[in-house]
């Protein structure tokens, strides 16, 4: 019997030169299918507002919030936690009965969790002032996330009616819907696989019978942003939707008896509503209005921030309103009257003879004034701008008579300061004839004077107008009306340069540039007073 001997890497079944062959073409993928990568758009440019956050507004923030070593409270017990409960600065004082705590005779009750808190109200946090934290940029108030909620009351009968709502918090956003079909990846309301934030589906909580509402039914849509797209939702809204919004005066602060330790006070967080026109306002919405059909809704915006305890929600709106978000005085905003009309503002002595001061006077003296913003001028006639006044001058120095037109320049100053004065050495008078003129403008019948019904004040009443002048005198006041012309020149009384020869400023045969008969010069006539 013969034997051969081989190695046994000879005895391995071998593969066919055509079998490998056909075996690799199951690795080539085909020439017509793509390959599925998920392709992320990121952020192409620095955003605005975050940058303007870190370049100014934040040292701007450390520089009004910085608050100094308590000295009631060391720097060892407030880093460790024992922070006093308020935070309220120099004045605090620690509290240790802020925890309820167990029996100390125990041992085993020495690491005990501490017992819960009387009442429906939970522990409030403690503040750390800046000037003991360890990391105080971490510490200034910056905005962790935005939320915006919208309901539908159509979606209880047609859930369909709820799509435009989604449709308009994606586009304004920016973001994925949460469990859509048009992004599978997202398919849980989570921060951590969505950094921008998300948009979701609210359903009911509870059922009410009376509303024909179950438990489970969609009825809203809400969007969270954070980062980027937090910021850029800011700059649209401070942009292009609160100021073309009509009769928005600004968010309404608190008032001023909010308790400080409310539970509004202490979370840190600014809430207001708009109404549905104001949804119609964000430009990646108005590009595309009529592909949103159905009615609008309005929506509550939430700005979530990272500060909490005393004074939190106050921060807060120091933040917002260094990012331009508007704000205005408890009350204000519903004693606005119609668009278009401003407010009737109360009328002060005291408030008269500031303007009238020193300080409060403008610079050039020939200007009327008004104690309100569209209110009839206390002191009228100064109505004398200087670019007249610079064009007379010129007239005037071009046919020789420059040191005339300066001397009736000065007693014009001379006469506004004396009108000045004497409204300002009484200022109660002063008040009660801007009451008049104002009840004489709205057609009302004018107020008593103050030193009595039949005997007008010094400033003038209803019937006899003072020396400031009224919106319709009957007596004319020294600046000259209708009746009876200013010194300055008139069309029937010459200058004081000759009786024969009118004034070049304004004359009956010859008018100057500064007008005619029919149109008397700048300087008062008898069609047109001053």
């Amino acid at each position: 019997m013969l034997l051969l001997r081989a190695p046994l890497r000879s005895l391995w079944p071998r593969r066919g030169v055509h079998t490998s062959a056909v075996s690799a073409l199951d690795y080539v993928p085909s020439r017509t299918q793509l390959p599925s990568i998920p392709v992320e758009v990121g952020a192409v440019q620095m955003n605005r507002l975050d940058e303007h956050y870190r370049r100014s507004l934040a040292t701007d923030m450390l520089y009004m919030m910085y608050e100094p070593d308590s000295e009631s409270t060391s720097a060892k017990d407030a880093r460790a936690g024992n922070a006093p409960a308020d935070g309220a600065g120099a004045n605090a004082v620690h509290d240790e009965n802020r925890v309820r705590r167990w029996a100390t005779g125990s041992p085993y009750e020495s690491g005990r969790i501490p017992r819960p808190q009387r009442g429906n109200r939970s522990l409030i946090p403690l503040h750390k002032p800046l000037s003991i934290s360890k990391h105080i940029m971490h510490e200034l108030p910056r905005i962790e996330r935005v939320v915006i909620t919208t309901f539908c009351r159509d979606a209880i009968a047609n859930k369909q009616a709820l799509l435009p709502s989604i449709a308009q918090l994606r586009a304004i956003t920016g973001l994925p819907v949460v469990g859509s079909q048009g992004d599978p990846r997202v398919t849980e309301p989570d921060l951590r696989q969505n950094p921008n934030g998300f948009v979701q589906v609210l359903r009911a909580k509870k059922g009410v019978a009376s509303f024909k509402l179950r438990q489970g039914m969609p009825i809203g849509a809400q969007a969270v942003m954070t980062g980027d797209a937090a910021y850029d939702f800011i700059e649209s809204l401070t942009t292009f939707v609160l100021p073309r919004l009509r009769g928005f005066a600004g968010v309404p602060l608190p008032p001023a008896s909010q308790p400080a330790l409310s539970p509004a006070a202490v979370s840190g967080v600014v809430s207001f509503g708009l109404g549905p026109e104001a949804l119609s306002l964000f430009p990646q919405v108005e590009v595309n209005l009529d592909q949103y059909p159905g009615r609008r809704n309005g929506f509550q915006i939430d700005f979530v921030t990272n500060q909490r305890g005393r004074r939190a929600t106050e921060r807060a709106r120091t933040l917002l309103s260094g990012l331009g978000v508007p704000f205005t005085a408890f009350g204000a905003a519903s004693t606005a009257k119609a668009p278009g009309v401003e407010p009737e503002i109360q009328l002060t002595a005291d408030g008269i003879g500031s303007d009238i001061g020193p300080h409060g006077r403008p610079l050039w003296k020939l200007t009327s004034y008004g104690p309100a913003r569209g209110d009839p001028n206390l002191i009228a006639g100064l109505d004398y701008s200087q670019d007249e006044a610079r064009v007379a001058a010129y007239q005037a120095r071009a046919m020789g008579q420059g040191a005339a037109y300066q001397q009736q320049e000065q007693q014009r100053v001379s006469q506004a300061d004396a009108a000045y004065q004497q409204a300002k050495g009484n200022t109660k008078a002063a008040l009660q004839q801007a009451l008049n003129n104002r009840a004489q403008q709205k057609g009302a019948a004018p107020m008593p004077g103050a030193f009595g019904a039949a005997q007008p004040s010094a400033f003038g009443g209803a019937a006899q107008p003072s020396a400031f002048g009224t919106t319709q005198p009957t007596q004319p006041s020294a600046f000259g009306n209708t009746a009876q012309p200013s010194a300055f020149g008139s069309t029937a009384q010459p200058s004081t340069l000759g009786t024969a020869k009118p004034s070049a400023f304004g004359s009956t045969a010859q008018p100057t540039a500064f007008g005619s008969a029919a149109q008397p010069s700048a300087f008062g006539g008898t069609a047109k007073p001053t």
